[in-house]
């Protein structure tokens, strides 16, 4: 069993029992409730499936994981993942300020191609000012990276 399926178990557990205090088929009917957008009776609930999804035998819903987040009140189990994941906080800096620091040195570099090309500027100066914007591109491109790393990735209609 993966280390997140784990994870998930605890944390659904957790909620669960704190949400419904040992009250699993009130749970049960709730979250079907909420995830078919009609009710659904405590003798109509599917009293046996959530009880294996409880101790382990079958495994939790996305569905299941919203309806008990949205009943609880509390969005832990995201937040509990999104502090997993893999995005570096460090490299990521703000849109606009990597669009100014790409735009200065940019300008600085074509300043420098226009005097190297009216003869009042210098190959190696000229190099310099490249180099520097390719190291602002380069730190953009990381963190734009950075940032779709940790973005949700958008379903396509009609995908299960």
């Amino acid at each position: 069993m993966s280390n997140r399926r784990s994870k998930l178990e605890a944390l659904m557990r957790g909620m669960v029992e704190r949400s419904f205090e040992r009250k699993h088929g009130l749970a049960a009917a709730e979250m079907e409730s909420w995830a078919s957008g009609t009710e659904v009776s405590l003798e109509a609930a599917d009293k046996g499936a959530f009880s294996r999804k409880f101790h382990g035998s079958r495994d939790w819903s996305f569905l299941d994981v919203m309806a008990l987040q949205e009943l609880s009140g509390s969005t832990r189990i995201t937040d509990a993942f999104l502090a997993d994941s893999p995005s570096n906080p460090e490299r990521v800096l703000p849109t606009l300020q990597q669009a100014t620091n790409l735009l200065r040195e940019s300008g600085e570099a074509v300043a420098e191609m226009m005097a190297l090309e009216s003869g009042t500027g210098s190959v190696s100066k000229t190099r310099a000012e490249l180099l520097e914007a390719r190291e602002e591109i380069d730190k953009a491109l990381a963190s734009l990276d950075a940032m779709a790393a940790c973005a949700p990735v958008p379903l396509k209609k009609g995908a299960a």
